[in-house]
């Protein structure tokens, strides 16, 4: 790790490799693409309908809103890691998300545009698969109405909790607003049109749900517009915060915070710990959320609070992070660059560590087991020579005092 001073304010802290700029060939945005965008959740963010009824755990089925066409999206991606398609009346014909962007209209300069930038924000809007269908916008007040019902649908329980399962105690987030937790799933409140003085508007919700298969599902709230999850202590404002630590997600906030409040990220103290917020982006940026991000960032310059750019250890997150210094340089507030350095993103590397303490403290055990198992071999072996000396001394007259202390001495010679 390494410290780097920028123009006296800004600091970025990272592996080298990590802050040295790629320059990326065709091939290889085109792969990322075909590797990390997930099409499902792409194309519904879209306007795509999907059809319920011939859905499965396993793949989804997609309606086209501008040809009424269905396709057929696989959950997992293949072996190689590509994620493909293929239409529903004829499988033998499909291909990877490029294939269906071309198919839909869009040029190869807009797909470069998408390797290069955010997925939610195309360079045209010409095509049903750039943006979802026009819907009468519900009031502020509506939205936080629904917001806060589906918050409230998830009944928190006294024992362990969804979280557990992602490695997260319940002392990392029972002091914390913006969520509700339950026995089978996590609900996050996310938030829009900050103030200058942190300040935001409930708008929809995130819902983690148990592993199907390998993934762990998240659903965004229907029909209500996205926002940042913000998690922070139930008795603080934004505004009152020395730090605010930005994420690609809110489980990574936590999973960050859990590291710091074990010591196993740094040795800041309890009271900076609980004077740290969190904001997430939900694994996207789009234009209401920069938005938000640079009213956020503004207010940390102003109140000389230091902002934590803590994206995944992936490509995305490495443009997430460009995208994100340029807002806080705009902002000319202070920011840190952090980045795992074990897995892709925080939980990982909370698990990681997780598991490799559960692998120390059974090691441990088995090497206290081994030498306890020794000691009983040698003190058997050192009681039965102590009976072997005490028959030899019995033959030949001694007292017992005298046997005691020649056993004493065997003993130790052992």
């Amino acid at each position: 790790m390494y410290i780097v001073h920028i123009k006296n304010h800004h600091r970025i802290i990272g592996n080298m490799a990590y802050n040295n700029q790629r320059k990326y060939q065709k091939d290889e945005s085109l792969d990322w693409i075909k590797k990390n965008i997930e099409i499902g959740p792409f194309l519904k963010d879209r306007g795509w309908q999907k059809d319920k009824q011939n859905s499965s755990q396993k793949e989804e089925t997609l309606i086209n809103p501008r040809t009424g066409e269905k396709i057929s999206v696989p959950v997992n991606p293949l072996s190689n890691g590509d994620r493909v398609w293929t239409f529903k009346k004829d499988r033998t014909k499909g291909g990877s998300l490029i294939q269906l962007l071309k198919n839909e209209g869009w040029d190869w300069k807009e797909i470069r545009e998408l390797a290069k930038g955010e997925v939610v924000s195309p360079v045209h809007l010409h095509s049903p698969i750039h943006a979802a269908p026009e819907q009468k916008p519900k009031s502020t007040e509506e939205a936080r109405k629904l917001a806060q019902e589906k918050l409230d649908s998830t009944k928190q329980v006294s024992g362990n909790d969804f979280l557990l399962s992602r490695g997260l105690e319940k002392a990392t987030h029972i002091s914390l607003s913006g969520l509700k937790v339950g026995s089978r799933e996590a609900g996050f409140g996310l938030y829009r049109n900050f103030t200058s003085e942190g300040e935001a508007e409930l708008c929809s919700t995130i819902i983690y749900k148990p592993a199907i298969g390998g993934r762990r599902p998240k659903y965004f709230q229907e029909d209500l517009d996205r926002g940042l999850s913000l998690l922070l202590e139930s008795n603080q404002k934004l505004s009152q915060v020395n730090r605010i630590v930005v994420t690609e997600s809110p489980v990574d906030a936590l999973s960050y915070r859990q590291l710091e409040l074990t010591g196993r990220l740094h040795s800041n103290k309890a009271e900076i710990i609980k004077s740290t917020a969190f904001l997430s982006t939900c694994g996207s940026l789009y234009e209401q959320g920069n938005k938000d991000l640079a009213v956020v960032f503004k207010m940390a310059a102003e109140k000389g609070q230091t902002i934590v750019l803590a994206m995944d250890n992936d490509l995305a997150g490495q443009k997430m992070v460009s995208h994100l210094a340029i807002i806080a340089q705009g902002a000319n507030c202070k920011y840190e660059i952090e980045i795992p350095t074990i897995g892709k993103d925080w939980n990982d590397q909370l698990v990681s560590k997780e598991k490799r303490n559960e692998n120390q403290i059974n090691h441990t055990i088995e090497k206290k087991e081994k030498k306890e198992n020794n000691e009983e071999v040698q003190i058997e072996k050192v009681e039965d020579r102590i009976k072997e000396q005490a028959n030899e001394r019995k033959e030949e007259g001694l007292t017992p005092l005298q046997t005691a202390k020649s056993s004493r001495e065997a003993k130790e010679l052992l």
